[in-house]
């Protein structure tokens, strides 16, 4: 379910063909789309720092889990036995291993390779991990591999909006300078921005099609990952208590809200 999110949030973002200050030039100049590109690659960095202590959690998680599942058959927990326990902490631990390996080899990597390649693997690992689910609301090391990895495909789901809506302004950019406009700096400041402003998100100002869509699909992404956040606790509650497990209303609500964005800001005329 978490990796199907990320998936859901690369889908929409890339739906829309470019971004609409590309199609109407009046929207911004060709140097306001090199610094939303820019914008987007810090974006990236500050979510490949944000995923380090998350990888490391981990890893740590998994290698505590054998030892976890072991006490918790000796204690009882239902359904895990002793050699249930066994199997299931060697795959926590397989886990936990390939985690570290796979931060380990990645530490130096650009921003954009890395993501791609840890959102390639994150479908691997909720792999792996899904044999755990019954017994993660009973054992903490499980909890709390869990917690990291559902926070790694959150930080993901972001990074691969990130990433597409960033291939979508370096189309937009080289269309830009290849159409070499006359400069025109009558009556309006230098760069080509109007001052118009299109519209207003949490206090931020956006004046251009492509600014007024980041905005509020950040606005967007927010309210989804609070949402998402929700539904995993009260999933983690549900197998704990043995209820019936929660509904997800977070992905398809934040896909309407995409396309209605991508129809307001960023879809094609």
């Amino acid at each position: 379910m978490r990796f199907i999110a990320a998936l859901l949030v690369l889908a929409q973002v890339m739906a829309s063909p470019q971004p609409a200050g590309a199609q109407d030039q009046s929207g911004g100049s060709c140097d306001d789309l090199a610094q939303q590109i820019a914008a987007e690659a810090r974006d990236l960095d500050q979510l490949q720092a944000d995923a380090l202590p998350w990888l490391i959690s981990a890893g740590q998680f998994g290698a505590l889990a054998p030892s976890d599942l072991s006490v918790a058959a000796l204690q009882g927990l239902p359904g895990l036995t002793p050699g249930l326990a066994q199997s299931s902490g060697a795959i926590a631990a397989e886990l936990g291993a390939l985690i570290d390996a796979w931060r380990s080899s990645h530490a130096t990597s650009a921003s954009a390779s890395y993501w791609h390649e840890l959102s390639d693997s994150l479908g691997a690992w909720d792999s792996r991990f899904s044999p755990l689910i019954p017994f993660q609301g009973s054992v903490a090391s499980l909890v709390g591999l869990s917690t990291a990895l559902g926070q790694l495909d959150q930080l993901a789901a972001r990074a691969q909006a990130d990433l597409a809506l960033e291939d979508s302004l370096n189309s937009a950019l080289q269309d830009c300078q290849a159409q070499t406009p006359p400069p025109d700096n009558a009556g309006s400041p230098a760069g080509g921005d109007t001052g118009q402003v299109l519209c207003e998100v949490g206090g931020q100002a956006g004046h251009s099609n492509s600014e007024c869509f980041r905005l509020e699909l950040d606005a967007a992404f927010a309210t989804w990952e609070a949402c998402t956040e929700a539904y995993f606790a009260a999933e983690r509650q549900a197998f704990q208590t043995g209820g019936d497990p929660p509904i997800n209303t977070c992905d398809p609500e934040y896909a309407a809200q995409q396309e209605q964005l991508q129809r307001q800001w960023g879809g094609p005329p």
